[in-house]
């Protein structure tokens, strides 16, 4: 009778332990009838398959203790390294003596020396997100779920009934049970980027000026168990790295650097120039396993994201008024193992803009004017005093000066237009270009213009020119006229003129003089 009453309990107990194995979708359809009993000597094992979900599903109906991956809701996926405590308990537990995480009211059976069981990683013949344990004698075991740094939400505990009734064979027993608790993990990382200032998106820069870019991914609340942390800027190939990497966090208003044997820099070879050629390239940081204990410390003290700074510059191959992004990913492998790579939901750019001249014959616009040379300065006064001109993108040592064509044509491209937080279609900026060389004219009639003919008067004052998301297109193009003055010709009906005159006004003086001195 003593078999038979423990058996009864456990019978009686496995429809209330499938009822706490988890939200499955295949419930048990069958029952022991009559005189059938367990055998023994049979001993069983229980086999834990543990998964993620971004929320906790509400229960559904009873697991049945078989092997079907078909029960688990859409986007689960397996966790590895998450560790359950088993122990034997009473054969008269009942699951109403848990309460949420709580098993005090649980009467363990000491005969059974508890063990920890842990999830694999999937590495050689293990399967990923799946722990077991054999060898089991009969009755009643409680599961524990062991605390973990990546678990937002774990499983409460539960009871394992081995063996149970066998949910789709009649009469029959299922010595070896599988269980799919799920979790709610810790969630995963972020990362944002911005230009030149922290929450910023839009910047415009001239080809060859520096552009500030900041990194910022969050630290995760498992990092200390987290197996990568890695950040990754493939960068655009219109722009050059120039270096000025800093690795910092902000704590209490304050800037703190993150010493460099936290983790490891892949780089570009800092080129601060325009070529197109030395644009493009990686900037990877990974923290290493001391730097990410290092990040951890930090987030237990309040801090919740790094900062990764660096500076570009645009190089010439870059178009007009069109987006440069600067993408960037958080490569992330959690502490259960899974990999997930994150990108900023919203990615920075920086644009350039132009101005096209267009040099006439005022007397004749369909006159085209080649050999003018233009100067752009940043303001009014710059361009009076010949100080402070924008400097030439491809030689930052030389002042920037074009020469119009034969078509009378000259650009600056490559010039900033607007202010920060302006898209690549909003803003705007003056500029003041300065004539230095007019062009020549065909002023000996021999059908030629070379130097030994005469140039066109310079402009007088420099002329205001807005640059803007479409200065640099043909529709908008500044029309700069040159004007040429003669001189009358020496010896010629004028001089006559003026000769006869003088004379006139000399033998007036003459007549008063007399008269003057006569009188007196």
């Amino acid at each position: 009778m003593k078999i038979t009453k423990k058996f009864r309990g456990i019978l009686g107990l496995t429809l209330s332990a499938m009822l706490a194995l988890g939200s499955v979708t295949t419930s048990a359809t069958t029952r022991n009838e009559g005189t059938v009993l367990p055998d023994p000597k049979a001993k069983g094992s229980i086999t834990i398959h543990k998964y993620a979900m971004e929320s906790m599903p509400s229960p559904g109906t009873p697991a049945n203790g078989l092997e079907d991956d078909s029960q688990l809701p859409s986007g689960a996926k397996p966790l590895e390294g998450v560790s359950f405590k088993i122990e034997k308990v009473e054969d008269n537990t009942l699951p109403e003596q848990i309460v949420g995480n709580n098993t005090e009211a649980v009467v363990r059976d000491e005969s059974f020396t508890a063990q920890t069981i842990t999830t694999a990683n999937g590495d050689g013949e293990t399967i990923k997100g799946v722990a077991s344990i054999g060898e089991l004698p009969q009755g009643i075991y409680l599961v524990t779920e062991l605390d973990n740094a990546g678990v937002l939400e774990k499983g409460n505990p539960f009871l394992v009934s081995i063996p149970m009734a066998h949910p789709t064979i009649a009469n029959s027993w299922l010595y070896d049970v599988h269980v799919y608790p799920k979790n709610v993990v810790a969630g995963g990382p972020s990362i944002d980027k911005d230009v030149t200032s922290e929450e910023n998106k839009h910047e415009t820069a001239g080809i060859g000026k520096d552009v500030k870019w900041i990194i910022k991914p969050s630290i995760p609340a498992d990092i200390l168990d987290a197996k990568k942390y890695d950040i990754i800027d493939e960068l655009d190939k219109r722009l050059n790295y120039t270096d000025n990497l800093e690795v910092y966090f902000v704590k209490n208003g304050e800037k703190v650097g993150i010493d460099q044997t936290y983790y490891s820099l892949e780089a570009p070879k800092a080129k601060n120039d325009t070529k197109p050629e030395n644009g493009g390239g990686t900037i990877k940081i990974s923290f290493n396993e001391q730097g990410r204990r290092y990040l951890a410390t930090q987030f237990n003290e309040g801090v919740s994201s790094i900062r990764i700074a660096f500076t570009t510059v645009i190089n010439t191959s870059a178009a007009l008024v069109t987006e440069i992004p600067n993408n960037v990913t958080l490569d992330y492998t959690n502490s259960f193992g899974t990999n997930t790579e994150y990108n900023p939901s919203q990615i920075p750019e920086v644009h350039t803009g132009g101005v096209l001249l267009e040099k006439v014959d005022a007397s004749d616009n369909n006159v085209k004017l080649q050999g003018a040379k233009f100067k752009i300065y940043p303001s009014l006064k710059d361009a009076k005093d010949g100080t402070n001109a924008i400097v030439n993108p491809a030689d930052k040592t030389q002042e920037w000066e074009v020469t119009t064509g034969e078509d009378g044509r000259a650009i600056f491209a490559g010039l900033s237009y607007g202010i920060t937080g302006n898209n690549v279609s909003t803003g705007s900026t003056d500029y003041w270009i300065v004539e230095t060389v007019a062009p020549r004219y065909d002023s000996n009639g021999d059908g030629e213009i070379t130097e030994a003919d005469k140039q066109y008067n310079l402009l007088r004052e420099p002329l205001k020119v807005t640059v803007n998301a479409t200065s640099h297109l043909e529709s908008n193009k500044v029309t700069v006229e040159n004007r040429k003055f003669t001189l009358p010709v020496t010896g010629g009906m004028g001089t006559v003129i003026f000769t006869l005159g003088g004379l006139a006004i000399m033998g007036a003086a003459a007549f008063l003089y007399m008269r003057t001195t006569k009188r007196a």
